[in-house]
C-alpha cells in the first residue's frame, strides 16, 4: 500500500518512492517523490527532505501558493522531461522554473528566448527610396585612358602603320601564356551579352546597392544614383548620372567625413571594361576625376 511522503519519510535511496499530494493555489496534484526530486538542489528536494518548512491543508496535502495553471506545465516537465507550454509565455514559465530551481528547464527556456532575439538588434522599417526618373542625357563616347596604357596603344598603332599591316584586336596580340585569360574574358563577355535583353526591358530595376557610412549608391541598368542619409533617416538624392553608353556592372563608394562636410568617391564599372570615378559632396557638386580602360574583366 502506497504511503504519502512526509517530511520525515523522504529518502534518496533507490526504489524509495511515495505518493505526494500537493495543493497548489487551491488545486490538488498527486505525484511521486521521485518525480519531484530527480533534479538536485531544487525547491522540491528541499521541501521533501525537511530542509524547508511546509504548510499543509486540512487533507494533509502540502500547500504551495503558486499559480496552478503554470504548475501544471512544471509538473508535466518533471514527469516527461518535455516542455509543453500549453499557451503560456516562455518568460512566464521561466519565472516559475527559477522559483522552483529547475536548472535543466531554465537552460532550455533560455535557449528558446535566444532564438527569438538577435544580438545585433531587430529589423524595422526605416524608409523607402522612390524610383528616380529615367535620365535621357548620354555620357560622351570618348574614353579617357591612363598615360601608361595610352603610350602602349600609340606605340602599337605606329608599329602597325610601319609594317603596313591592319590593326588586329588587342586579344590577338597576347602571348600564348595569356590564352587562358583571353578565354575567360570572352566567356564573361558572352554571359554579359545574354543578360542585355533583360536589362533593356527593365531599365528601372535595381541591380546593385552599395553603402558606406552616410552614403548609399543605387545602380540601375544604365545609370547610377547617389543618396545621402540624414539624421532623420531620410534619403536625399545628391547625384544622378546621365544615361551611360553601356550598362553598369559594378559600383563602389567610399565616404570621408570631416568636421564640417562629408565627401564621397564613387567608382562605376561598365560593360565595356571602363571604370569612372566621381567626387560628390554634400551639396551635390560633382566632379569627374577620370576614367580608366581595362582589358581584364571585373568579376567581383
Amino acid at each position: 500500500m502506497a504511503q504519502p511522503c512526509s517530511s520525515t519519510s523522504f529518502s534518496n535511496e533507490p526504489g524509495s518512492d511515495y505518493i505526494v499530494n500537493l495543493n497548489v493555489g487551491g488545486r490538488i496534484f498527486a505525484t511521486s517523490c521521485n518525480t519531484l526530486s530527480w533534479i538536485p538542489d531544487s525547491f522540491f528536494t528541499s521541501l521533501l527532505s525537511g530542509r524547508m518548512n511546509s504548510v499543509r491543508d486540512v487533507s494533509g496535502a502540502i500547500f504551495i501558493d503558486r499559480d496552478p495553471d503554470v504548475f501544471r506545465v512544471i509538473l508535466n516537465y518533471l514527469r516527461t522531461k518535455q516542455v509543453d507550454l500549453g499557451g503560456l509565455k516562455v518568460s512566464t514559465l521561466k519565472h516559475e522554473a527559477l522559483f522552483f530551481g529547475l536548472t535543466p528547464l531554465i537552460r532550455r527556456l533560455t535557449l528558446c528566448e535566444e532564438l527569438s532575439s538577435t544580438s545585433c538588434g531587430s529589423v524595422y522599417f526605416c524608409g523607402m527610396i522612390p524610383p528616380p526618373d529615367m535620365p535621357v542625357e548620354a555620357l560622351p563616347n570618348e574614353k579617357s585612358r591612363s598615360p601608361m596604357y595610352s603610350n602602349s596603344s600609340d606605340s602599337n598603332d605606329s608599329k602597325n602603320k610601319t609594317n603596313g599591316s591592319p590593326r588586329h584586336r588587342v586579344h590577338s596580340k597576347k602571348q600564348s601564356s595569356d590564352m587562358s585569360r583571353y578565354i575567360k574574358n570572352e566567356l564573361s563577355e558572352l554571359a554579359k551579352s545574354k543578360s542585355l535583353l533583360d536589362r533593356d526591358t527593365e531599365p528601372l530595376k535595381v541591380r546593385m546597392i552599395r553603402a558606406h557610412i552616410c552614403s548609399i549608391v543605387v545602380a540601375y541598368s544604365y545609370f547610377v544614383c547617389v543618396y545621402r542619409v540624414t539624421e532623420w533617416n531620410t534619403y536625399v538624392l545628391l547625384w544622378k548620372s546621365p544615361r551611360t553608353r553601356t550598362y553598369v556592372t559594378h559600383i563602389a563608394v567610399n565616404t570621408k567625413i570631416s568636421a564640417t562636410v562629408a565627401e564621397r568617391f564613387v567608382a562605376v564599372a561598365f560593360q565595356d571594361d571602363t571604370i569612372g570615378l566621381w567626387h560628390i559632396d554634400d551639396e551635390g557638386k560633382t566632379e569627374k576625376k577620370g576614367e580608366t580602360l581595362l582589358y581584364e574583366c571585373l568579376n567581383r
